[in-house]
């Protein structure tokens, strides 16, 4: 089932960035994808940011572009809502360290019982 015209137009005028962009952050990792983040501009990258946090399946780049964004941006596209997630992002990374930093034991132990 083929998705009709104006529906892909609507998608594509809703993102901020061009699809390619989009795609672009989507594959890429690491300090490529922070550059890529910091090359948009100030507001469309608060609007991308929150554009990318209404879609679950973009929810962790929507926190790297969130955290590369000025508070002040994130105010002025959304309100209150800006810190909250801001936030947000901030508690997403400490958390993703903390997985990070801790290694789980491997174990071929047996249980007795």
């Amino acid at each position: 089932m083929s998705v009709p015209a104006s529906e892909n137009a609507i998608r594509e005028q809703s993102c901020p960035v061009a699809l390619n962009l989009l795609a672009q952050l989507i594959r890429t990792e690491g300090e490529v994808r922070a550059e890529l983040i910091l090359e948009i501009p100030d507001e469309t990258r608060a609007q991308l940011g929150f554009f990318c946090y209404g879609r679950v399946h973009l929810r962790t780049l929507a926190f790297d572009i969130i955290l590369a964004c000025d508070l002040k941006d994130l105010r002025k596209i959304a309100g209150a809502k800006g810190d909250l997630l801001r936030q947000q992002a901030e508690d997403f990374k400490k958390e993703a360290k903390a997985k990070n930093g801790r290694s789980k034991g491997v174990t071929l132990a047996r249980r007795v019982g």
